[in-house]
């Protein structure tokens, strides 16, 4: 178990106000003073500095909080382990964006249980901006994503390279046309929530353009993609998405491919843990398997 000292500095970083950290833990605000100074001796270091009335973290505060991060997940795992050692069972519990749980890792984990049929698996289905909040906060142990996240601050893998294209209806004028990128702004969007990847990603191709979701004629945001490729389907806009999300509706000839000139968007979908996890080994070797069957 980590230190409780430890646990008031996570929550301090959090909070950035010594007050809520007191209320969250059920401590006194000056024991909370007392646990960051306590740190602050041991390591003969500034946690935390003042600018006005706002108190910031420092270098050397950040790069603790990194450390005991990933220590404090590591002990939540050691005490899921032990609870259900007796039982002879593993335990994976990892987060996933919808475009990949519903499109890339059901068959990875149909495989992956054949072959270790006492392993219970718990998939968590967020936004990416979600499932990093939750790998912080040791509520999963790693996750598949798409979008951007902070490279540097992660252990990550590569997973796969995967088309991001422009989608309509089979009726729709632009269907049978090469169509210049300035044309798609004439139409409705229908896009993911913010804080997607799916929706991080084609905002990144926009700016890189000189543009923003705002400059199409209107557009609507939907957090489910069959809602989305449903309203397509009735030729109410256009979309965004990546290949694999419309692969079998553009093979059945229910939706088709934009084909807009000079437009090639690529992006990688990642393996992402904190780093310096002891259980990455076991965690690579879950991602190693489940991208082994992916792209056969």
């Amino acid at each position: 178990m980590l230190d409780q000292r430890f646990i008031t500095f996570l929550d301090l970083c959090k909070t950035m106000n010594y007050t809520k950290t007191a209320k969250n833990l059920h401590i006194t605000q000056p024991a909370v003073t007392h646990h960051i100074h306590y740190i602050e001796n041991i390591y003969n270091i500034k946690l935390f500095t003042y600018t006005g009335k706002n108190l910031i973290l420092t270098e050397k505060g950040e790069y603790l909080r990194k450390l005991i991060t990933t220590l404090y997940n590591d002990c939540l795992r050691i005490e899921d382990m032990i609870r259900i050692e007796s039982q002879k069972e593993r335990k994976i519990n990892f987060g996933a964006t919808l475009t990949i749980s519903e499109y890339v890792m059901p068959k990875p984990i149909r495989e992956y249980i054949n072959k270790n049929p006492n392993t219970n698996i718990t998939m968590q289905v967020e936004n990416t901006e979600i499932l990093m909040a939750m790998l912080n906060d040791g509520k999963i142990d790693f996750a598949i994503i798409e979008g951007n996240f902070d490279k540097k601050n992660y252990d990550y893998e590569f997973f796969s390279l995967e088309d991001f294209i422009g989608v309509t209806s089979p009726i729709h004028r632009f269907v049978g046309k090469e169509i210049e990128f300035d044309d798609i702004f004439s139409e409705r969007l229908i896009c993911r929530e913010e804080g997607s990847g799916t929706r991080s990603i084609f905002e990144d191709y926009l700016k890189q353009n000189n543009r923003s979701i705002q400059c199409f004629k209107s557009y609507i945001e939907i957090g489910n993609l069959n809602a989305i490729k449903s309203l397509i389907k009735d030729n109410e806009g256009i979309t965004f998405v990546y290949k694999a999300v419309v692969k079998n509706e553009i093979e059945k000839g229910e939706l088709c491919e934009l084909n807009i000139k000079n437009c090639s968007i690529k992006r990688e979908f990642n393996f992402v843990c904190l780093k310096n996890s002891m259980f990455k080994e076991s965690y690579y070797e879950f991602f190693d398997f489940c991208k082994k069957i992916y792209n056969n």
